[in-house]
């Protein structure tokens, strides 16, 4: 995976910045203010990566959020984005107690023996946020345990999946507009009947 190392907000006439992707707009055609503007992100792999970017937010142009850095304004809108350090370091696998491994589909003796990095895990306080934002790699609470599907659903999936695969329909966007087209008809009438002050 990549991680957003960078956000840039520019003018629609400016050269798209060496090493960035534009962000597509939202194909709504009511909606201008973001048409003389475009937004740029600078990916990169999570090894070679500095600080990345994990937040975002959107405020009124008068209104200044602290911690973050301002990127550019859309329309009436402010864009904001929070930075943090990149985390080098993996989580370290968790043991499994003795009354998970009875769960387990492994053999007793399968267990890594290899040594892992540790990595220091801040703890938070009772002023501080539960989720800690300045390591956009937290620990989760699944974190150790291992996925695997039961021996007796890895058969049916395997013989299966192709059968599964060929019931599947494919759908345009035109054909799904069409199924799901609503009008409103009814709550257009209905708001029209009700009286200007509840509106």
């Amino acid at each position: 995976g990549t991680v957003v190392t960078d956000v840039q907000v520019l003018s629609d006439r400016s050269p798209q910045p060496a090493g960035y992707t534009r962000i597509p707009e939202f194909p709504e055609s009511r909606i201008a203010f973001s048409r003389k503007k475009r937004v740029y992100v600078k990916l990169l792999p999570p090894d070679t990566a500095e600080t990345a970017v994990f937040d975002i937010k959107l405020s009124s142009k008068s209104k200044a959020l602290p911690h973050y850095m301002k990127i550019g304004e859309m329309g009436n809108f402010a864009i904001w984005c929070k930075k943090g350090p990149v985390s080098k370091c993996s989580p370290k696998a968790q043991p499994i107690s003795a009354g998970l491994q009875q769960l387990s589909l492994q053999a007793p003796d399968s267990h890594h023996k290899s040594p892992v990095a540790r990595c220091s895990i801040k703890r938070a306080s009772q002023h501080e946020s539960l989720y800690d934002t300045s390591n956009i790699y937290g620990l989760s609470a699944m974190d150790g345990v291992p996925f695997t599907l039961h021996p007796k659903f890895e058969s049916k999936l395997s013989s299966g999946s192709n059968a599964i695969l060929a019931d599947l329909n494919v759908k345009s966007l035109a054909d799904i507009e069409k199924e799901y087209n609503y009008a409103f008809v009814v709550e257009r009438t209905a708001a029209a009947r009700l009286p200007p002050s509840i509106c």
